[in-house]
């Protein structure tokens, strides 16, 4: 058995256009250090998958703890890298992708899991879709993770 997650970065491209990509790829090395740091190495894996996408394999029983310490660790993380006002403002006053000017929120980390029991039929671009789907509802979860239990 193991949990597939898909780890993606909320309100990361207005972060990235505001304060530039050398700042905005701290931001995604800070995501990097910190899903190595809550995996354990020797039974988890973590991936890049491209941009601000990450995939952690879990195969740690306490998972669900590690990745909810993840998300409060980044999103404290994340905090520190905009500047006092958009600190005090919870967000920035950006252009979003479509060029309308409205409030962002600050960054924060969505995952989405899939658990997947041994002997289950789903092949690797199956379980990949099924954490891609379960990343975007993990952006509309409170506390920014959505689970998902793949059944046989």
């Amino acid at each position: 058995d193991f949990v597939a997650c898909y780890a993606d970065l909320n309100n990361f491209k207005v972060f990235n256009d505001r304060f530039g990509y050398w700042r905005g790829d701290e931001m995604i090395r800070l995501l990097a250090r910190l899903a190595v740091s809550h995996a354990d190495p020797h039974v988890d894996f973590v991936g890049h998958i491209g941009g601000d996408d990450f995939l952690i394999l879990f195969q740690s029983s306490d998972w669900q703890a590690r990745c909810e310490r993840l998300i409060e660790a980044f999103n404290l993380g994340a905090r520190a890298l905009y500047d006092d006002s958009a600190q005090q403002a919870g967000g920035i006053e950006a252009e979003d992708r479509y060029g309308v000017l409205r409030f962002t929120p600050l960054t924060s980390l969505s995952i989405g899991a899939v658990c997947v029991v041994h002997g289950t039929a789903q092949d690797a671009e199956g379980i990949a879709s099924e954490a891609a789907q379960a990343k975007h509802a993990a952006k509309q979860a409170p506390n920014g993770l959505w689970v998902r239990r793949v059944a046989d």
